[in-house]
């Protein structure tokens, strides 16, 4: 299957939608959720952290989807849904499960920064016919936007890439709109 050719980013708005309650258990009482299937999470960004659990298999299925750098609407009980994202990770250090997730509440007239994933399209000449080795320096990319300009991957076209010394920049790369890169322009993808 051949990937389709990108002529810059390409950006999808996807609803994530999550589902949390109110949450009374805290310290070490929360691993008897973990066992039932609760995933315990802090919601930031309203007057004060708001103590939540979501359902672990519900919250891994869409943090597959969504990642860190996209919008997701959280609805705590009966509570209209607000705007948020994914902040941080606990996980176990064993076996990798994750134990906690900090939830970070988005004004909607605020900018923010977030990392975006990038995705590589295609394949370099160079590689194919020379034989080069490419070298990804990023996976992602520090972004600077309005929450409603926030895309969850920006697409990176490595058809460009034919001589064996040949690079891409984050100059190199338009931006969707309305959103920045922080990274130096020079630095290399």
């Amino acid at each position: 299957s051949q990937l389709p050719k990108a002529d810059g980013p390409i950006a999808t708005m996807q609803t994530f939608i999550l589902k949390a309650e109110p949450r009374t258990v805290i310290g070490k009482q929360v691993r008897q959720l973990r066992q039932k299937g609760i995933l315990p999470a802090t919601l930031y960004g309203g007057a004060a952290p708001q103590n939540v659990q979501l359902d672990e298999r519900e919250f891994f299925k869409l943090f597959t989807q969504a990642g860190e750098s996209s919008l997701v609407d959280v609805a705590v009980g009966a509570d209209a849904p607000v705007k948020v994202l994914i902040q941080d990770l606990q996980r176990d250090p064993l076996r990798g499960h994750i134990t906690h997730v900090d939830l970070r509440q988005v004004r909607m007239d605020r900018a923010l920064e977030a990392q975006v994933v990038l995705r590589f399209l295609g394949e370099a000449p160079a590689v194919k016919e020379q034989g080069a080795i490419l070298v990804k320096s990023l996976d992602n990319i520090t972004v600077r936007c309005l929450p409603k300009d926030l895309v969850h991957e920006i697409d990176i076209d490595l058809s460009g890439l034919k001589k064996i010394n040949d690079r891409i920049l984050v100059k190199d790369i338009v931006p969707p709109p309305g959103v920045e890169f922080m990274a130096r322009p020079d630095a290399t993808i």
